[in-house]
């Protein structure tokens, strides 16, 4: 077991650092050493007041910090972590496949891999949105109805029937019905030779066949 020295640097640090280490339950143990320090016991350890630890924060089980707590290094947490307040990061933030973010809420959203094994946001009642190899997916809680985004186009399904807005123009896979008035002031006059288009000779809509 190391002994702090009055003159131990590390020890004078971590002194003043620490304004006050409380327990609800008595610590099972506690062991400085030259390159770590660890606490254990049945309860959880809170700090009260500022807390400064510079190089890797390990923690396992629940974390709970009243004010300010600046960490220089890594910090890998196991376990729940509460926070209180603002909270600001200057810094990049990981999520690995087995962790999620869940915001609360009349809807809870959960940040993470989705019920289909890819990462995005997915809410409670199973619509998600998940990055795909074209851009992104917006999709209902079964998956068959949904709207893609991608850099050339948009597309929407129900499962059985399409929409598409990209280059060349509106694509329509399944019935198109028309409740409204259709503008088609710009129909060919003459026949496009295109098969299926529609073009106009004098008051008949006709349809080419190419």
């Amino acid at each position: 077991m190391y002994t702090p020295r009055s003159t131990d640097s590390d020890y004078l640090k971590l002194k003043r650092q620490v304004k006050k280490l409380m327990t609800r339950k008595p610590l099972g143990w506690t062991s400085v050493s030259d390159g770590q320090t660890q606490f254990r016991g049945e309860d959880s350890v809170n700090i009260i007041g500022s807390g400064l630890v510079e190089g890797l924060l390990r923690i396992v089980g629940q974390l709970l910090v009243s004010g300010s707590a600046q960490v220089t290094g890594d910090l890998t947490i196991g376990g729940n972590t509460e926070i209180t307040g603002e909270t600001t990061l200057h810094a990049t933030l990981t999520v690995d496949s087995a962790g999620k973010i869940v915001i609360q809420g009349s809807i809870p959203v959960t940040l993470g891999v989705t019920s289909e094994g890819v990462p995005g946001m997915q809410f409670d009642g199973g619509a998600r949105v998940v990055g795909v190899a074209q851009g992104v997916a917006i999709k209902s809680p079964s998956g068959t109805t949904g709207i893609g985004v991608s850099d050339a186009s948009i597309a929407m399904s129900n499962g059985t029937s399409f929409l598409t807005i990209g280059a060349p123009g509106v694509s329509v896979t399944g019935p198109f019905n028309v409740n409204g008035a259709m503008n088609l002031a710009n129909v060919p006059i003459s026949d496009p030779h295109v098969l299926g288009s529609i073009w106009r000779s004098g008051s008949d809509l006709k349809i080419s066949l190419g």
